[in-house]
């Protein structure tokens, strides 16, 4: 508003943000024109509240992000999980042709398990649910725990006590 009425220059829909006592932080919007008022100066303001504009236009961009990420998370698990399957039940003939106790039954032991995990790291894709970012590194990554519906504690929860 100063330099409207020292400049007599006029600014349009200028957004800002301010924090109130009693209302919180609010976005707004501001305009101002300067204008003669019985030969006197003077600036005409407006100020528009577009906190609930900004809000939505914020969670758009996140259903924009999850919708984005669940369509990459669906066709990446539904390639991966092909293959893996594959690896998984010869895995399993494998263990089962293999007498107990030799070195290789371990290693083919260790493959099912590997592939056990990446499966359950697919299922986790498939249940993405929100859009939550880590840190990793030096930039954000998904953090698939928080943003996915399955929360697995167990990292074999299927694999066979031995």
């Amino acid at each position: 508003m100063n330099d409207t009425f020292e400049n007599t220059k006029g600014h349009f829909q200028v957004e800002t943000s301010m924090t109130f006592k009693s209302i919180g932080r609010r976005h707004l919007r501001i305009t101002t024109q300067p204008f003669q008022l019985q030969k006197r100066r003077a600036v005409l303001l407006s100020i528009e509240d577009i906190t609930n504009a900004k809000n939505y236009e914020r969670a758009k961009i996140e259903k924009e992000k999850l919708t984005a990420v669940i369509r990459t998370a669906g066709a990446i698990c539904h390639e991966i999980n092909q293959p893996l399957m594959v690896i998984l039940g010869f895995s399993e003939l494998l263990i089962d042709e293999i007498a107990d106790g030799q070195l290789q039954e371990e290693n083919v032991k260790e493959i099912r398990d590997q592939a056990q995990r990446l499966a359950e790291i697919t299922n986790k894709l498939m249940a993405i649910t929100q859009y939550k970012t880590k840190m990793y590194l030096s930039s954000e990554i998904l953090d698939l725990d928080a943003a996915s519906s399955i929360n697995i504690s167990d990292p074999n929860p299927d694999k066979e006590k031995e």
